[in-house]
């Protein structure tokens, strides 16, 4: 098991917060995913949150590789939307219960405990979207032909 981290956070120095838009990761995230089977991105706990992880997500599924999906259920839809805006029509999510930590001063106890603790909850839910056989509308999905700097 590997990890790759992205934090970038869309601001006006950078105007870049998709893996997909940023030559200079880009490379480095595709050579990473390379070697991968599968991924897992985490964690969707607010809607900007929601909004770019799962732009960065779809970047996994349009590169050929499975990728679930950890969030708060609550933005399930802004999720689904987004993946329509990326041209992704279905994605595996799973919902992971943790609270809005964007406006905690110190994010530790959720890092070291919180967070691993609800993963472990849903381990099987994560295995499961995984192996699971691909529904039709994941198996052929709609021809997309944006213009696209995800494809």
């Amino acid at each position: 098991m590997t990890r790759f981290q992205y934090t970038k956070d869309l601001n006006s120095d950078t105007q870049v917060a998709e893996v997909a838009k940023d030559p200079e990761i880009r490379p480095t995230f595709e050579k990473w995913l390379a070697g991968c089977d599968a991924a897992v991105v985490a964690n969707s706990d607010a809607g900007s949150c929601t909004l770019y992880l799962t732009y960065n997500a779809t970047i996994v599924e349009r590169l050929g590789k499975p990728v679930v999906m950890m969030l708060d259920k609550e933005f399930t839809d802004c999720a689904r939307s987004a993946m329509a805006l990326r041209g992704v029509p279905a994605m595996r999510l799973v919902e992971l219960p943790v609270p809005d930590i964007s406006t905690e001063p110190d994010i530790t106890d959720f890092i070291e405990k919180i967070i691993p603790e609800q993963v472990s909850k849903q381990l099987d839910k994560i295995i499961a979207a995984l192996t699971t056989p691909l529904t039709p509308e994941e198996k052929n999905p709609p021809n997309q032909n944006r213009n696209y700097p995800g494809l």
